[in-house]
């Protein structure tokens, strides 16, 4: 992904931060790893809407 879009990042590392801060507000969705996310299901998302 890095390398598509190079000339609006300082490295990769910059990339991944900026697509964690959109999936951080997204309701249901988790950090699985580095560079990964997983939809935690509904109840989760419901929760989350609802707190």
């Amino acid at each position: 992904m890095y390398e598509r879009h190079s000339e609006e990042y300082t490295d990769a590392n910059s990339v991944w931060q900026s697509v964690q801060r959109d999936f951080d507000d997204v309701p249901g969705v988790e950090k699985a790893g580095h560079g990964e996310w997983v939809y935690a299901g509904d109840e989760t998302a419901r929760e989350e809407l609802n707190s």
